[in-house]
């Protein structure tokens, strides 16, 4: 699941978490955390994947990759608050 994102003048980071919502289940019991699945242990990690702003592929409409992923213990987070480069 990815919920939200941090940006620097230069790099955008979006954490992946192993965590899904499955929303039928959330909006049967009308509560979100009634539909939330944690997957993370050591076979489901989380992620941080680091985006370049200004990087621009000639030609292609399709965004760049990550110039990074990084792999990481299973953790959740909400927001991210500061971001520097």
């Amino acid at each position: 699941m990815m919920h939200s994102f941090a940006v620097t003048a230069k790099y955008a980071m979006l954490p992946q978490y192993p965590i899904q919502v499955e929303m039928a289940k959330a909006m049967e019991h009308l509560d979100v955390l009634d539909g939330t699945i944690w997957f993370g242990d050591s076979t489901h990690p989380a992620y941080l994947h680091v985006f370049d702003l200004h990087a621009n592929p000639t030609g292609s409409e399709k965004p760049p990759p990550p110039v990074k992923s990084f792999e990481l213990p299973a953790f959740m987070s909400v927001h991210q608050i500061n971001a520097f480069d």
